[in-house]
Formats: C-alpha cells, structure tokens, sequence
C-alpha cells in the first residue's frame, strides 16, 4: 500500500470530560459539538462559509442525521455537506478518515470532523412488540453480531481477551502512556501545513 498523501489537521479541540448525569447533562450532540466547531473556525480564521463538509460520529442518537443539526446550530452554509457515522466505538476515528479521504479525492478542500455522545440525553431502546398483546422489550445497546452466545458485553470482551494473551493492567497503562507521549512529540515536530487542503477534527466527550 502506498503511503497516504498529506492532509493537514490544522485544529483541534474537545468539551471537558464529564459523567453521565453531570455538568453536561442538558446537552444534546449538536449542542455539544456546534460551540466546538464555532471554536475551531475562530482558532483558525476561517468563516463559516468556508467549511466544505461536516461529518459526524454518533452512536447514541435516535437516527436522523446529527452532523446536519450540527452544522445549522453553528450557522454553517446550507450547502454544507453533512453526514452522520456509525461505527460504534470507531465512529469518531472514522468520521477523521473520511474527512481525509474526501479532501484527497477533490470532493471537498475544508471539512469539521470528530465524534459527539450526550448519554443522558440519549433515547430510551426498545423494540417494538410483535402485536397488541404484548409490550415492548428494552434493551441497552443495539447486537454486534447475529449471534447471541458471541455477542458480550464490550468491556466483559475485552476484559477476557486480556486475560487470554496475558496483558496486565500495568502493561497498558505503560501502553496508553507511551502512545501519548508518541503522540505529543509527533505534533512538537509536525511542520506546519503547506498545502490548500484542510481536516479539523472537533471531538465532544461520550458520557455526559
């Protein structure tokens, strides 16, 4: 595979961490995120005309499309291009790479993207009943597989795939730690963009 042609990330920013039923508890996605794309286009002296695209992680919502709602309560252009992605934990991560991938194939020169949850606001699940006499049943995240038997709880899995390969609790706090670090030396030695095109990445924090 060829190395990836460059896409500068000009900014970034995230809303402060807070738990579920916390300070952030009347918020919704949009409400979230639309102050942090205001942020971004402030940071880095753009109008909001200037925005190509937005794209939106969300897993939470109730459907529709929370990047459209992002983008009106930021008073961003109409012709904005806006679209929502669901790929459950990856959702963010995924929103950056397409937003990547759309300026690489000309479809877009400025594009917003990152992830928005607001858990306490997030709709009640439940799925409908099959007729009149029975109710509806609730559940608390949607399958992940077809299968029930190979269907666990996310962090039930990955608290068993540790213990399976023996990963200790010290050794990935050494590797999230050292992957920060990583990460803070690759943006002190990034050079600053050269190129007309433009990611920035707005990221809201799951579980306010």
């Amino acid at each position: 595979m060829q190395s990836p042609l460059p896409v500068p990330l000009l900014a970034g920013c995230r809303t402060p961490v807070a738990p579920r039923h916390g300070a952030l508890r009347r918020h919704t996605p949009h409400t979230l995120a639309a102050p942090l794309v205001l942020h971004l286009l402030q940071t880095v002296g753009l109008p909001p005309e200037a925005v190509d695209t937005l794209i939106l992680g969300n897993t939470l919502g109730a459907g529709g499309n929370p990047a459209r709602m992002t983008a009106l309560a930021a008073s961003l252009p109409q012709r904005c291009a806006t679209f929502s992605v669901d790929t459950q934990c990856c959702s963010g991560l995924d929103a950056i790479n397409l937003a990547a991938a759309r300026i690489l194939s000309g479809q877009s020169d400025v594009v917003i993207a990152g992830g928005a949850e607001a858990w306490t606001r997030s709709p009640i699940r439940q799925h409908r009943p099959m007729d009149a006499t029975q109710a509806a049943i609730p559940y608390e995240r949607p399958a992940f597989t077809p299968w029930p038997e190979r269907d666990p709880d996310p962090l039930q899995a990955a608290a068993d795939y540790a213990a399976r390969y023996g990963f200790t609790r010290h050794q990935q706090d050494e590797y999230a730690r050292d992957s920060h670090a990583r990460a803070v030396r690759a943006m002190a030695a990034r050079p600053p963009p050269s190129c007309p095109w433009k990611v920035w990445c707005t990221m809201p924090i799951p579980g306010c």
